[in-house]
């Protein structure tokens, strides 16, 4: 059976990358869309986190920065920051990255 492992029928497959309409295999540029679609996403992560320093709810407060590409550029990632609502306010970053077409969420780490 190891003549099936050979790779004959490779050529019979199409090179979907060169479809139209396929997501390319590297980073994606970023849209507006994508900043919603995140902050919507944190936005009720937040607010049913607790922290891990001092187990307040976490603050509505939540600003997104764009780092590396940029909205229209390759190459980027969005540090998601927020505090909690506890006295001593503790920071709670994530970041968020594009992973071959798809948004690659991180947990909110104090």
């Amino acid at each position: 059976m190891h003549w099936l492992l050979t790779g004959a029928f490779w050529p019979h497959f199409p090179d979907l990358s060169q479809l139209p309409g396929s997501v390319p295999l590297h980073a994606t540029n970023l849209s507006d869309t994508d900043l919603r679609l995140v902050r919507i996403v944190y936005d009720f992560i937040a607010a049913e986190t607790l922290c891990d320093k001092c187990a307040a709810l976490l603050g509505r407060s939540l600003s997104l920065a764009v780092t590396g590409g940029g909205p229209g550029r390759p190459g980027w990632q969005i540090l998601v920051v927020t505090r909690c609502r506890g006295w001593r306010r503790h920071r709670h970053t994530a970041v968020v990255t594009d992973l071959l077409g798809h948004l690659r969420l991180e947990p909110l780490r104090a």
